[in-house]
């Protein structure tokens, strides 16, 4: 999935030091929804909502190995939650959280 800035209407591949808003979409047109805890992708369509999500870089990025990317914060607006990889039974799974 890409990231579409909302306030220019391009693509954007790189994390920005100011945050900034996106609604997510695919080659398909399905955008994020959020159905209660849960982030889906359904079809764009006027009936469907997309999520915000705000896109930050990492300003502890030191920790992170590098030649790996550039690790970003992902967040969520109304409800404001935040993407976050937990450990569960042993393997890595994002994981919405509320702030």
């Amino acid at each position: 999935m890409a990231g579409i800035p909302k306030d220019h209407g391009k693509e954007h591949t790189e994390a920005a030091e100011i945050p900034r808003p996106i609604e997510v979409s695919d080659l398909s047109q399905q955008v994020w929804t959020l159905q209660g805890q849960t982030l889906v992708a359904v079809p764009r369509s006027e009936n469907v909502a997309p999520v915000t999500v705000t896109v930050i870089a990492c300003k502890y990025s030191d920790s992170f190995e590098k030649g790996k990317g550039n690790p970003v914060y992902l967040g969520i607006q109304n409800p404001e939650m935040c993407l976050c990889c937990e450990d569960i039974g042993g393997q890595h799974k994002l994981q919405l959280k509320a702030l």
